[in-house]
């Protein structure tokens, strides 16, 4: 079997729909230097099954809007997983921690909408609210109840990059040390960090080792052939059984992202972990993978 046939459970990834992708401020792609086309509910499913891949959603610009908008989004996506139930791991919630209607939509979510596989997404450098903000609390209090993961995002951030200011955004606030405090103080809590850790590799690492509820990281946002020389020696080593795959979709294309991966010189056996079978090990805890 070859390793680009295999299926890949990829564990974040965007819309490429008008309705739900990433960018929805004019202008916002322009940091990525790309133009991208939009494609049909339906494209979107067709592209998936090509790719023979099945991801974990996010919408991104959910934790910038008002809560009560962001629900349509949530409605949006729950037609969209009645329809294809198969093309679907789930979706990541990202909401605005600020917003006093935050828990309320996330549980609704959780207990009223079938979206597959649920969970909350951080990403500190949104909204400069980091992941240890107690204002997180009743997220992480949700998540615990309803057995939902948690993935916090590290490192750089690609959001206003090249901006005056960064456009307000401060990486700091997606410092892995965030995601270890979280771990610490909810031990019972299923933890993923997503991307590569850089300029801090070597501390999510050490995160990954330490906490045995930081339970993976998916590794978005960049291709494989550019990830941190400290993070591509361990894939095979230590954290074999952590790496997951996150693809970035529509952002990042499937067949760029297996070529990468598989001109590592990584054996099939990791090259399987990462593809699925770490995946499927970590989220078969919190619904059908």
């Amino acid at each position: 079997m070859g390793t680009s046939d295999i299926q890949i459970l990829d564990v974040h990834s965007h819309f490429s729909t008008e309705e739900g992708f990433v960018f929805q401020n004019p202008g916002d792609s322009d940091t990525f230097g790309e133009n991208f086309e939009m494609r049909t509910e339906a494209e979107m499913v067709e592209d998936l099954k090509a790719a023979n891949v099945k991801p974990m959603l996010d919408f991104g610009f959910t934790a910038t809007i008002p809560t009560a908008e962001a629900a349509g989004k949530h409605d949006y996506f729950a037609e969209m997983y009645g329809e294809n139930p198969d093309a679907f791991l789930g979706l990541w919630v990202q909401l605005d921690p600020r917003d006093d209607d935050t828990a309320g939509e996330f549980e609704r979510c959780l207990t009223s909408l079938d979206m597959g596989i649920t969970g909350f997404t951080i990403n500190g450098s949104t909204t400069n609210v980091p992941a240890d903000d107690d204002r997180y609390d009743p997220i992480y209090e949700l998540c615990l109840e309803h057995n939902a993961p948690v993935l916090i995002n590290v490192g750089y951030s690609g959001l206003g990059a090249g901006q005056p200011g960064g456009g307000g955004h401060l990486v700091e606030h997606c410092h892995p040390k965030t995601a270890d405090r979280v771990a610490a103080n909810y031990p019972d809590l299923q933890i993923v960090l997503g991307r590569p850790a850089w300029p801090w590799q070597g501390q999510a690492i050490a995160s990954l080792l330490h906490k045995a509820n930081i339970v993976g990281n998916e590794l978005h946002g960049w291709r494989p052939k550019y990830y941190p020389e400290e993070l591509t020696y361990d894939i095979s080593r230590r954290l074999k059984n952590k790496v997951l795959f996150g693809g970035d979709y529509p952002l990042l294309d499937y067949k760029t992202l297996r070529a990468d991966w598989e001109a590592m010189g990584l054996d099939d056996e990791v090259l399987e972990k990462v593809y699925y079978k770490n995946a499927e090990r970590v989220f078969s805890q919190f619904g059908d993978v």
